[in-house]
């Protein structure tokens, strides 16, 4: 599944904290409804859109949703290694 932008999920937390429908997020973020849908799955589990919770912290949010500040940060070995032996 190809992850979404922390502040993406943020406000999707946020949006469902007010009541918003998922169809209305997705519309809105211009993301699937199933995307959606299971990040907010995902909160429920957690209890971040219960009435009166807080939006969760960004390290919160990272370890929950597993996301990585970069996409690219755990091919950097290897690219360095293609680089060193003259592939790139």
């Amino acid at each position: 599944m190809k992850r979404k932008p922390m502040n993406h999920i943020q406000e999707i937390i946020r949006r469902l904290q007010l009541g918003e429908s998922e169809r209305r997020i997705a519309q809105d973020l211009n993301i699937a409804r199933l995307t959606v849908r299971r990040y907010a799955k995902i909160a429920k589990q957690h209890g971040y859109v219960e009435e009166g919770s807080q939006l969760p912290s960004q390290a919160e949010l990272q370890a929950v949703f597993d996301i990585r500040e970069s996409s690219i940060e755990h091919r950097i070995p290897h690219i360095e290694y293609r680089i060193m032996a003259g592939h790139l």
